[in-house]
């Protein structure tokens, strides 16, 4: 499963994510479309988006890819109390850093709405 490794001197989190590619990289992701960042509500994990991935009005016109935040799904962190919705902007910035993804769309329902804003302002 692919993996985005996140590590600092006294941090550290692997986020897992999915795409809509056949082999699930993006590397291949078709530069002619968008890119779409789908997020899950808080306390579930991208299985709940997985409707949303399938979806053919999505999934054939936009390069899709679902983060599960760090601690949800298959993703690992190391726990310390400062996680905040900061902390998960800071991660998306940080996949999208290490993926070298485009500027993307991103739905985000619930909290994460909050989170993705703030991935904005970074």
């Amino acid at each position: 499963m692919p993996f985005v490794d996140i590590v600092a001197k006294d941090d550290y989190a692997s986020l897992w994510y999915w795409t809509n590619t056949y082999n699930n990289s993006v590397g291949i992701f078709d530069p002619a479309r968008p890119v779409l960042v789908l997020l899950h509500p808080a306390g579930l994990d991208s299985s709940w988006m997985q409707s949303q991935m399938e979806d053919p009005r999505l999934y054939n016109n936009f390069n899709i890819i679902m983060f599960d935040t760090r601690v949800t799904g298959n993703s690992r962190c190391r726990y310390s109390g400062r996680h905040d919705l900061w902390v998960t902007a800071a991660d998306l910035a940080q996949a999208f850093y290490h993926l070298r993804l485009p500027p993307a769309h991103i739905f985000a329902p619930d909290l994460y709405g909050l989170a993705a804003m703030r991935f904005a302002v970074l």
